[in-house]
């Protein structure tokens, strides 16, 4: 059984005091609501409610049930939100690993204009030549002018560098 669905079934169907409206709401059927709320009683084992064709009530336990589905439902519904909101806007340390004339020449224009659409990400620019191992300095993204080493990396080609040698006679 999904508890979870029967739960938001049986809170719809208090508040709009009818399986019927609650089946509309819900695009499914009175039956098929009657039904999640009659297995949410069998499993917890009480009765919630009480009907006949003209209106339901709320027994004792019933009320006590509701008034804890609200809140549980609430803070599901608000944990969701909050994941949404985590994910919606990108925040954090993003550390980057880039040879130091490409930090200087290329990356530095191009992280300030990342900063001003991503404010809540701050960057750790590691600007060096050296072989840097990246697992062990946490390095999110280095960029490189060579192949990869390690093979469980993922490579990306970002552009094509054209190098040229000028020389006088």
């Amino acid at each position: 059984m999904d508890k979870l669905g029967a739960m938001r079934a049986f809170v719809r169907v208090v508040q709009t005091g009818s399986f019927s409206a609650t089946g509309r709401e819900l695009n499914t059927s009175q039956t098929a609501i009657s039904k999640k709320v009659a297995a949410l009683e069998k499993e917890i084992g009480v009765k919630l409610l009480t009907r006949n064709s003209r209106e339901l009530a709320l027994t004792p336990s019933g009320t006590e049930y509701f008034n804890k589905c609200v809140a549980i439902l609430g803070e599901i519904d608000e944990a969701e939100a909050s994941a949404r909101e985590d994910v919606a806007v990108p925040k954090g340390v993003l550390r980057i690993s880039a040879p130091i004339a490409f930090s200087r020449l290329v990356l530095a224009s191009l992280l300030s204009e990342f900063n001003s659409l991503y404010p809540e990400i701050s960057i750790d620019l590691l600007a060096s030549d050296q072989h840097v191992d990246l697992i062990s300095s946490g390095v999110d993204v280095a960029i490189r002018a060579r192949n990869l080493e390690d093979s469980t990396l993922i490579a990306r080609h970002l552009f094509d560098n054209v190098l040229m040698l000028f020389a006088s006679p």
